[in-house]
């Protein structure tokens, strides 16, 4: 047994560095995987902020022309006339050139208003109630814009 004793403690003392290394490298790997995970997360978390900001900055863009001109007039009675002018020239562009990034309420009621203006061009004129009509889409599509902003506002200044 004298001779095979120093080559069997050789034998177990490699394979123990062996599994030692093996599960070292395991550890390390599984943790380099998480990190990398987490990392990833972050990422994506990043690139989404980003893309909310860019959406609230095309928000705030409607709003301001919104404020700046008056974009529906009461015409006497329940009444009211859009500016179709105005939101063809600076408020329609702007959205459907950003329309990838619009929340999809926002984007139907957009297609909403164009597809009424699309039938009042057609008929060549617009009847009252069309003007009530295409006032209320114009009004819930700013009142959507402000409600998104003030639930970005609660999640993202929490």
């Amino acid at each position: 047994m004298g001779v095979w004793a120093p080559i069997i403690t050789g034998i177990f003392t490699l394979l123990g560095a062996i599994g030692g290394g093996w599960v070292t490298a395991y550890g390390n790997g599984k943790m380099q995987k998480e990190k990398l995970s987490i990392e990833i997360s972050r990422e994506r978390e990043k690139e989404q902020q980003q893309k909310e900001i860019e959406k609230m900055e095309i928000y705030n863009s409607v709003l301001k022309v919104d404020g700046e001109h008056l974009m529906v007039t009461n015409v006497g009675g329940h009444y009211t006339e859009l500016d179709i002018k105005v939101y063809q020239r600076e408020i329609r562009p702007f959205l459907y050139q950003q329309l990838h990034l619009i929340d999809d309420d926002i984007a139907s009621i957009l297609i909403d208003i164009d597809e009424k203006v699309s039938e009042c061009d057609f008929n060549e004129e617009i009847t009252s109630e069309e003007y009530v009509y295409l006032s209320r889409k114009y009004w819930e599509l700013i009142d959507t814009m402000k409600k998104h902003i003030d639930n970005f506002r609660k999640h993202f200044y929490k």
